[in-house]
């Protein structure tokens, strides 16, 4: 939907913030009592966090009053590609005038998995590449978990633990 984050004066700011480090930072958009574009007596506090290597994207309103008279209302809650020719969004959130209240949205990527994992004994040789391993060691052994993420970019990302 169409807001306003700059009535005279301006009572809240459209925010962000990424958190943690490469390659599992999390940004975060706050839009904290934004005042409708057209309706200066509406406001909108949402929230979107978006997961760096994951993909997935979380949206949540704490309130969205419907009833604003500019574009009959329309608002939206969804995802599209690059092309914007494909998106989803949630039932009841595709263009409407909807009111919401402390409701929240998670679009997970539906795909095949970008995320190779292996596992290692204490020499580094893999011993199993699915998420969950049972061993029995004979001795006392060390084994590391290594995942491998194909970035947007080709680029690979290895994690180990």
């Amino acid at each position: 939907m169409d807001v306003n984050p700059a009535p005279s004066p301006p009572t809240s700011t459209i925010n962000y913030q990424v958190l943690g480090e490469a390659p599992c930072r999390t940004m975060v958009v706050s839009m904290p009592n934004i005042f409708y574009f057209g309706c200066n007596e509406l406001r909108l506090t949402s929230q979107m966090v978006i997961y760096e290597t994951t993909n997935v994207v979380e949206v949540y309103v704490l309130d969205r009053p419907s009833g604003c008279f500019w574009n009959d209302g329309n608002a939206v809650i969804g995802i599209q590609n690059q092309a914007g020719n494909q998106g989803y969004t949630p039932p009841g959130r595709n263009t409407g005038d909807w009111s919401a209240n402390s409701e929240a949205w998670r679009f997970t990527p539906n795909g095949p998995s970008n995320v190779a994992f292996e596992w290692l004994d204490s020499a580094g040789e893999v011993i199993g590449n699915t998420p969950d391993i049972t061993v029995c060691p004979t001795e006392a052994e060390v084994y590391t978990a290594r995942a491998s993420y194909l970035n947007c970019d080709g680029a690979i990302t290895v994690v180990t633990g």
